[in-house]
């Protein structure tokens, strides 16, 4: 299984240029890779579908343990040639990048040869700095010319005695570009082809390629991913359009792997559920652009609400969660109504803040868990939900507030949630935690 991890070492350095030029580069050679993310969350700017036609997948240490990322990664691999994890090596000085997922324990556990991001702009004149201990090649980004990527990669091979195995440069147009659009809008077409255009020019295909083949990986035996055939048949409706689209892909595959039938619908323009459907699930994307036609959608809003009243259970995150709210509140002060299947308010908050890592504890038994039984993954920083009408005094007094909410049938997240790393948790979908029927909501803080 070819496979290669790239992270960069330095501080508040950014690989995703030079990842997604290495991946254009590399989709024009006829080799198909398929982008995994270090951290189970959604990236703030994934274009890997946009250049290979697969969605980011992920692999987490802090989400999973090793014989579950192994299978996971194995899993999600199987339909290309090559496989990139994406994230951002420990500074060699022995500082950690951020809390959850860490890229150094992954490449532990998955044996991934390691490429280094080196930003040219942020070296140091007189030094290099302390060599990555296990590197096995280096990719420079943002050097001035062929003259300076040749005098770099002469330095480095000499001290570090890794090779350097291609180079972008700064490209002052493109990266001006993508510094004028928003944090979360994925580039054009253009302007990625441009980077992989230049970046294949510029990528000794052969090193990279005995880098990413020299490691076997170890034989899988499938635990997760075995048909399971007693288990009870499930119909899912599944969001899917330009507000609802985020979902980890592994989910929705271990999902159909434990016999689910998944039909998706559009929020935004459909006007009824699909037939038969036993859960609704929402996934994240930007309600928060699309809040008047959702608002404005009344048969599906009634659609949802009739689910609810014969008994149909929801689970929904990010921006799906926004939308099962009373209200939602826009930053230019606009209150718009949405489905109404939970007596709260979302408000939406554009922030570049990164996402964080959380347990979140049921204070409530639902169909999805037992009381004080921890939900893992990583809080969206856009979304703030509060009771209605105090918005300001219920996110002012606890950040960490209504982490997870619920109220009869329908739980929401404003968590990341990656199920197959939690297959406990999935196991409800199908078969739901059996409760008492009582008014009682779960809408209270989850800590």
């Amino acid at each position: 299984m070819p496979r290669i991890a790239v992270g960069t070492v330095q501080p508040d350095a950014d690989h995703r240029l030079i990842v997604w030029g290495l991946t254009g580069a590399l989709e024009r050679l006829g080799i198909k890779v398929q982008s995994f993310c270090s951290q189970a969350h959604f990236a703030a700017q994934d274009a890997s579908k946009s250049i290979t036609g697969q969605r980011q997948r992920h692999v987490d240490s802090w989400l999973m343990s090793p014989s579950t990322c192994r299978e996971i990664f194995w899993h999600g691999a199987q339909s290309s040639d090559l496989a990139i994890v994406e994230g951002s090596f420990s500074d060699p000085s022995g500082l950690t990048p951020s809390l959850g997922g860490r890229l150094d324990t992954l490449c532990s556990w998955l044996d991934l040869p390691q490429l280094a991001v080196i930003d040219a702009t942020k070296l140091d004149s007189c030094r290099l700095g302390t060599r990555p201990k296990k590197v096995c090649g280096i990719l420079l980004d943002r050097v001035v010319d062929s003259n300076h990527a040749e005098q770099l990669r002469l330095t480095f091979e000499t001290l570090w005695n890794v090779p350097v195995v291609g180079y972008l440069n700064e490209l002052h147009d493109v990266r001006r570009q993508i510094a004028s659009i928003s944090h979360d809008t994925i580039p054009s077409g253009s302007v990625l082809q441009q980077i992989g255009d230049r970046m294949c020019s510029q990528l000794d295909f052969e090193k990279l390629l005995r880098i990413a083949y020299q490691r076997a990986f170890p034989s899988i035996k499938p635990v997760l991913f075995q048909q399971a055939d007693a288990t009870p048949r499930l119909k899912v409706a599944l969001a899917f359009d330009e507000a609802f689209h985020c979902y980890f892909p592994d989910t929705l595959d271990l999902l159909e792997a434990y016999g689910a039938v998944i039909q998706d619908f559009s929020p935004l323009h459909g006007d009824r559920l699909p037939t038969d459907t036993d859960l609704v699930y929402f996934g994240c994307g930007r309600a928060d652009r699309f809040a008047e036609q959702l608002a404005g959608n009344h048969c599906m809003k009634e659609a949802l609400r009739s689910h609810v009243r014969r008994g149909g259970r929801v689970y929904a995150e990010g921006s799906g969660l926004a939308y099962l709210m009373e209200r939602l509140k826009l930053p230019d002060g606009r209150q718009l109504s949405m489905s109404g299947l939970l007596p709260l308010e979302a408000s939406f908050n554009p922030s570049s803040a990164a996402m964080r890592p959380v347990s979140a504890k049921l204070v409530r038994d639902n169909w999805l868990g037992r009381i004080s039984a921890k939900l893992r993954g990583y809080l969206n920083p856009n979304w703030q939900v509060s009771d209605s009408g105090a918005t300001t005094s219920a996110r002012a007094a606890n950040d960490r507030m209504m982490e997870l909410v619920g109220r009869h049938q329908v739980v929401g997240s404003r968590l990341n949630v990656d199920f197959a790393a939690q297959p406990a948790f999935l196991q409800s979908f199908f078969n739901p935690v059996p409760l008492p029927r009582s008014p009682k909501t779960l809408c209270a803080p989850s800590f």
